[in-house]
């Protein structure tokens, strides 16, 4: 259980899902003018993925799931991705 919960995202993917988390807040106080189950989902959303980004963990990536956002981790260690060649203009 402890492999489940290990970082796997880095700072980029941290930022990202802060800013969505701001989003998520700001949505669940304009959500909570309709009826209150929208506000409520918003707001619960947007605690899990403040605990997402302040954890530094991704539960689509603890998944299986490859995400575009935050580069893997492994043992504290960045993972490089390959270096794809530059894309032809033609």
């Amino acid at each position: 259980m402890k492999a489940f919960f290990a970082r796997n995202i880095d700072n980029k993917g941290r930022l990202f899902r802060g800013l969505a988390a701001l989003v998520l807040f700001a949505a669940s106080a304009f959500g909570f003018a309709q009826p209150i189950w929208l506000g409520v989902s918003l707001l619960v959303a947007g605690g899990f993925v403040t605990f997402e980004a302040l954890r530094g963990w991704c539960l689509l990536r603890a998944c299986g799931v490859k995400t575009r956002l935050g580069a893997p981790f492994r043992e504290g260690v960045h993972v490089r991705r390959p270096n794809l060649p530059p894309a032809s203009s033609s």
